[in-house]
């Protein structure tokens, strides 16, 4: 007479599902890293939104990098969370908070590339020139392009772009 023993997953599966449904991953600027450090009068979440969004009455037109940079990313995220998906089936909890960190990763990747190929529109001649002849110069861009890239002047924007996975909010 044979003996079957039988492994009852089902609750792993339960938790590793709710898991799933309960966390995200939030692409951007958190508040822990918006300040930039300089005193200013802005962060650079605010930064992020009148990049992404202009600001007509400080002539700043739209260059909009964080929504194109996500959705670029998304056939790639959305393998990532099938992928999750499956592995809360198999009640595997530390793969779905795994592919939910490579779902932050790839996204906030695409952020940052998208961030150093917004080429248009160009900077006007007069922002150039009030970067390139500053007293005080921005540390980290040995670029041939410091001064005179779109959204990217220290460096300090592109280093603040990251995600969180975090529970969600109700």
């Amino acid at each position: 007479m044979a003996t079957t023993i039988t492994k009852d997953g089902v609750a792993k599966m339960l938790k590793a599902v709710e898991l799933l449904t309960k966390r995200q991953a939030l692409i951007g600027i958190p508040a822990s890293s918006a300040d930039r450090g300089d005193g200013g009068p802005i962060n650079n979440a605010m930064i992020g939104w009148i990049s992404e969004m202009g600001s007509p009455s400080n002539n700043i037109p739209p260059r909009p990098h964080l929504v194109p940079g996500i959705e670029k990313a998304m056939p790639e995220a959305i393998d990532r969370l099938k992928k999750a998906g499956q592995a809360a089936l198999g009640g595997k909890l530390d793969q779905v908070e795994a592919g939910l960190n490579e779902v932050g990763l790839i996204c906030s990747a695409s952020v940052k590339t998208t961030i150093t190929n917004v080429l248009e529109p160009k900077l006007s001649d007069a922002t150039i020139y009030r970067r390139q002849h500053r007293k005080v110069k921005k540390a980290g861009d040995p670029s041939p392009h410091h001064g005179t890239m779109p959204l990217v002047d220290s460096g300090a924007y592109l280093q603040a772009i990251t995600y969180v996975v975090r529970d969600k909010e109700d």
